[in-house]
């Protein structure tokens, strides 16, 4: 499993290794570090996603069990509050980034 994470995150981040470039300015590595932010947020955001569907399979399967059952529901519960979360905290970065009137190439969902 830590084998398979590792390869996962080596393949999002390939297109960042294989292009890069000295970077010149301190903009030019805040645009680095931004994308970097934005497909690690993706991976969250997929993880969260994962983590609530895997709490339905687990609900489905200990339909005899109460204590399992508590445990799915626990699974989709904290899933659900973090995919609120990470939406929540990327709509104030998106409002920030509108009211002061940056570029939004970097935030899932805003990209024009």
């Amino acid at each position: 499993m830590k084998n398979f994470f590792l390869l996962s995150v080596f393949a999002v981040l390939l297109p960042n290794i294989a292009y890069a470039a000295p970077a010149t300015d301190f903009m030019s590595l805040m645009q680095i570090f931004l994308d970097l932010l934005g497909r690690f947020m993706t991976l969250l955001y997929a993880a969260a996603f994962v983590a609530f569907f895997w709490g339905i399979v687990k609900y489905i399967w200990n339909t005899d069990d109460t204590k399992g059952r508590a445990d799915a529901t626990n699974w989709m519960v904290w899933s659900v509050v973090a995919l609120f979360v990470m939406v929540t905290l990327w709509g104030i970065v998106g409002l920030l980034v509108n009211t002061f009137g940056m570029t939004p190439t970097v935030i899932p969902g805003l990209a024009t």
